[in-house]
Order: structure tokens, then sequence, then C-alpha cells
């Protein structure tokens, strides 16, 4: 890459983080639908021909501000995994991680979950949005790798049960008007999933 793509390509990504910003806190302070294109552009300080560039639309803009923190939370794993942390752990730091943003977004929280379901059912691609499923389903292969979960069902089965169980929590937990918060909800999802999912003789 030359010097002057080189420097392009930082601006773009420059211009993109502004956006993403910039969506958020409107997101966060008046909602997503009151919340325009325009005013986001202007925000975060650039064209709307630059919004175009980088996404297809709000919808996708949304995905993605919801998405950065499944990218935080991704490193967070990658540090417990290198430094030994059981499964289990790991998982309850998962879905502590991503219960806490939602409780500290909830406007972003209720406009995103009903997006990513429909555009889920309808097979429609996310770039560039880090898949949830996919980041369980590492952790619970490590776990039964390491003797920690149980081995008789592929790590992407117990994965899909586990973030079907999140997803309806984090449901119930919009529906019910933030009661109990999605913390417990997320607390108690991973006990009765372990239930089922701990290996014989594994307690903690």
């Amino acid at each position: 890459m030359t010097k002057s793509n080189s420097g392009q390509a930082r601006r773009r990504q420059a211009s993109r983080t502004r956006m993403l910003e910039a969506a958020a806190r409107l997101f966060a302070e008046r909602g997503y639908e009151p919340t325009s294109i325009d005013e986001i552009a202007a925000e975060a300080g650039v064209v709307k021909g630059t919004f175009y560039y980088s996404f297809s639309g709000k919808e996708e803009l949304l995905l993605a501000v919801a998405a950065r923190q499944s990218g935080e939370v991704g490193q967070e794993v990658a540090r417990r995994t290198e430094r030994g942390d059981k499964a289990v752990e790991i998982l309850a730091c998962v879905l502590r991680r991503v219960a806490d943003w939602a409780q500290r977004n909830p406007k972003i929280a209720r406009a995103a979950y009903p997006v990513a379901l429909r555009r889920g059912l309808e097979g429609k691609p996310r770039e560039n949005v880090p898949s949830f499923r996919q980041l369980l389903t590492d952790i619970v292969a490590r776990g039964q790798q390491r003797g920690e979960l149980r081995g008789d069902l592929p790590a992407h089965v117990l994965a899909v049960h586990l973030s079907m169980s999140y997803m309806t929590e984090t449901l119930m937990w919009l529906v019910d008007g933030g009661k109990p918060s999605l913390r417990k909800r997320a607390e108690r999802c991973l006990e009765l999933f372990l239930t089922g999912a701990r290996a014989p003789g594994e307690t903690k």
C-alpha cells in the first residue's frame, strides 16, 4: 500500500469511528428512531456521502454500534484464556459484560434487538459484526478440551442453547421494563445452562 493510500485508509477509519461514537451518543440520548442520518453525519463532522461509504444505512450503523462492545468482550476473553481461567468463569464474564452494556444503553439495546433478530431470520449478512454465538462456541470448545464441559455434544450446539437462552432473557428484560436486572437474568441463564453442560465431577 502506498503512503497516499495508507493515509486515505486511516482517514476513512477515523471518520467511521467518529460516526460510531456520534451515533452511540445520539441513540443513547434521543433514541434510535428520532435520530436521523443527517444528524449523525453533522455530529461526526462528515458529509452524508462519507456516511454511505461506510454504512449501507442506519440499521447497519445501529448494529455496528452495538457490536463495538463485542470486540471489547473478545479482547477480555483472550486475556482470560491466556491466563488459564476456566471456561465457566469466562462464560460468566462474557454474559456479565454484555448484560451490563445493555443496561447502560437500554435505548440502543431495545432498538438493536429486533433489528438483529429480523436480519438474522432473513439471512442478511452482517459485515464487520462479531458473532456472539461464535464467541460462546470457542469458549465452550475450550472447556470441552479441558474436561470442564460435557463433550458428548458439539460445542456449537451447546453455544446455541446458551445464546438463545440469553436472547430470551434479554427479550423478557425489555418487555418487563428492566426488572429484574439483565445481569441477574444472565446469571440465572448461565446457572441453568451449566446444570446440563458441566462435565461429570465439575462443580464450579
